[in-house]
C-alpha cells in the first residue's frame, strides 16, 4: 500500500483470486480491488466489506456514468491510460480494448479490438492511428487503420496482408457509392436481380452496356454510326455530357 498525493488516499492492493470473493481474505484488509481470474471486479472498502459492482446477467457493469452540466459538448465517461513504469515512449507505444467471449471449445478467445497507436511521438507533433480487428481463422488480425488527417485527408487502409483488398459493399439493393463534401454521388455501385450496376456524376447505377463492333463502310457512314451509339452510352452512365 503506498500514498498517492495527487489523490489524497493510498492506492489499493490488488488481489487476483481465483474465484470472486465472498467476504475479505484478511482480517483488517481495506482498499483493495480484486480482480478474480474466472471474471469481474470487485472492491474491498475501507471497513473491509466485499463490495461487487451492480451486473448484468452477472457478466459485464450495466453503465458508467458521468453527471454533470455539459448541455452542448460531450463528456468523457471513459479513459484507458497506457502509462511506463520505466523507459522512454516510442514509435508504437498506445492502448488497446479487447472484446472477447466464450467459443465452442469452453475458451475465451479475443472476437475483436480496438487499438490506438502513435506513429510519431515528439511533442508538440505527435500523430496516431486507430487500428480495428477481427478473429481470422482463430487468430486476432488487423483489419481496418484510420490515419491522422494529413494535409486535410483521412485515410482508410485495409490492414492484415501486404496486399490486402478494400472493398465498400452495400446490403440487398442498396446503392455503395464515393461521394463529394457536397453529399452528390461521384460513382455509384449496386446489383439488382444478381447483375451488377454502376453510375457516374449521379447518374442511377446502370448495367453494362453492349455496342456493336464497327465494320466500316466505303463512304464511312458505318463507322460514325458506331461511334455515336457509343458516345450515347458513354452519357447513360454519366461519364460525358
Amino acid at each position: 500500500m503506498s500514498r498517492d498525493l495527487r489523490l489524497g488516499y493510498s492506492v489499493p492492493n490488488l488481489l487476483t483470486p481465483a474465484t470472486a470473493l465472498s467476504a475479505s481474505p484478511a482480517s483488517g484488509m481495506a482498499k483493495a480491488l480484486v480482480t478474480p481470474a474466472d471474471g469481474g471486479i470487485q472492491f474491498i472498502d475501507a471497513l473491509g466489506a466485499v463490495v461487487t459492482p451492480a451486473q448484468s446477467g452477472g457478466s459485464a457493469l450495466t453503465a458508467l456514468t458521468v453527471r454533470d452540466t455539459a448541455n452542448t459538448d460531450p463528456s468523457t465517461v471513459l479513459t484507458l491510460n497506457h502509462l511506463l513504469t520505466s523507459g522512454t515512449a516510442g514509435v508504437g507505444i498506445g492502448a488497446q480494448m479487447l472484446m472477447r467471449s466464450t467459443v465452442a471449445s469452453g475458451s475465451t478467445k479475443s472476437g475483436a479490438g480496438l487499438t490506438m497507436s502513435f506513429t510519431d511521438v515528439t511533442a508538440p507533433s505527435e500523430d496516431s492511428i486507430l487500428t480495428t480487428a477481427l478473429c481470422v481463422g482463430g487468430a486476432l488480425t488487423d483489419s481496418i487503420v484510420l490515419s491522422a488527417p494529413t494535409a486535410g485527408t483521412n485515410v482508410f487502409t485495409a490492414a492484415g496482408a501486404t496486399n490486402a483488398n478494400l472493398a465498400l459493399r452495400a446490403a440487398g439493393t442498396g446503392i455503395a457509392s464515393l461521394q463529394g463534401s457536397g453529399g452528390a454521388n461521384i460513382v455509384a455501385a449496386d446489383t439488382t436481380g444478381g447483375v451488377s450496376r454502376v453510375g457516374f456524376f449521379g447518374v442511377t447505377p446502370l448495367i453494362r452496356q453492349t455496342v456493336a463492333d464497327c465494320v466500316v463502310a466505303a463512304d464511312g457512314t458505318s463507322a460514325g454510326t458506331q461511334l455515336n451509339a457509343l458516345l450515347a452510352r458513354l452519357r447513360l452512365f454519366g461519364l460525358l455530357t
